[in-house]
């Protein structure tokens, strides 16, 4: 069992940062990009379970990334982030294999949500345990690969009344 690994492309660097320290503290393996040409350089290094897209990035478009993401790692569920959604991009976009279209600003709860979702269609197990007038701890991992060396591995996550719970809760992009 290991980490689920995320990749997260964005060009709103601030929007990033927080994301990927937010979901990194939250139990996942995360890696960033900034534009679709380092995204493509991350994909064709490692192999990433969940993909989230911005829309709308100078350079390659979304289109284009997601069909040359697809032509490296069939296997990614990608996530569309868009703070300008429009129907016709949406039908493309699940045309081409997204999992999901979501627009910004998005809850973290309702973005972890979905990921959620595709790690236990991927086989994953999310476990929760909690105490009373406590946080939970969330077990999160996901089985190996064919070809994946690192073993068995698992994530925990723990949740309380801290300074970043409270941020979680705070919508993101936007």
């Amino acid at each position: 069992m290991r980490k689920p690994r995320l990749l997260l492309v964005d060009d709103e660097k601030p929007f990033v940062e927080n994301l990927l320290k937010l979901l990194s503290r939250r139990g996942y393996e995360v890696s960033a990009a900034l534009d679709g040409d380092s995204a493509l350089r991350l994909l064709q290094e490692r192999e990433f379970d969940v993909v989230i897209l911005d829309q709308n990035m100078p350079g390659k478009d979304s289109i284009t990334l997601l069909r040359e993401l697809k032509k490296i790692q069939p296997r990614a569920e990608v996530v569309i982030l868009t703070g300008y959604g429009s129907v016709d991009m949406a039908l493309k976009g699940f045309g081409l294999g997204i999992y999901d279209y979501i627009s910004k600003p998005v809850q973290l709860r309702d973005l972890e949500a979905r990921i959620h979702v595709i790690i236990t269609q991927m086989g994953g197990v999310i476990s929760v345990r909690s105490e009373a007038g406590k946080g939970g701890e969330f077990d999160i991992f996901l089985p190996c690969r064919g070809g994946d060396s690192s073993g068995s591995e698992q994530t925990r996550r723990k949740d309380s009344n801290n300074e970043l719970d409270e941020k979680t809760q705070a919508t993101l992009g936007g």
